[in-house]
């Protein structure tokens, strides 16, 4: 079983186990080496990758996609003020954007072109599927500030809106 396929709440289950038995810590060292001297009994064992070449295959992949992680592009926008002036903003955007429908295959990234509306297509998707991701996430340090997530999900609705409206006219 790959860790797709186990429940987020088995894995939860494995991992609290594990801390209540290391002083409420959890080392990932120290976890596959208990995974690995338990072997095929271990609920987690089938997670990890334990033919050493593959295993570095894998993690240089990962390397790979550490090295690019983070990347900016930058740009300019210059716009006419209402005074006739002419203003430069300065924008960065990732260099790099990994496509949501192929991510699961293993595909690459392309190079973003702040120009190609099919590229600002792609980021405004990944922006819906992280800025819902970060409201599960920070629901309750906004609460524990005295803040809503309305404003957040208001611009994720603006977002998906947008989405929508650019796929019909593609259409």
């Amino acid at each position: 079983m790959s860790i797709h396929r186990m429940l987020r709440k088995e894995r939860a289950e494995i991992v609290k186990d594990f801390c209540l038995r290391h002083g409420g810590v959890y080392n990932p060292q120290t976890f596959v080496e208990e995974v690995r001297s338990t072997g095929p009994d271990h609920p987690a064992y089938t997670h990890f990758t334990w033919d050493d070449s593959k295993a570095a295959h894998k993690q240089r992949t990962w390397e790979a996609r550490m090295f690019v992680q983070g990347l900016k592009l930058e740009y300019k926008i210059e716009h006419l003020t209402p005074t006739g002036k002419i203003k430069v903003q300065e924008r960065d955007v990732p260099l790099l954007l990994s496509p949501s429908e192929t991510r699961q295959d293993g595909m690459g990234y392309y190079m973003f072109d702040p120009n190609d509306p099919e590229h600002l297509e792609e980021l405004r998707r990944q922006a819906v599927v992280d800025l819902k991701a970060w409201v599960v996430r920070y629901a309750v340090a906004l609460d524990s500030a005295g803040l809503t997530k309305q404003p957040l999900e208001r611009i994720i609705s603006i977002l998906e809106s947008t989405s929508a409206s650019s796929l019909q006219a593609a259409e």
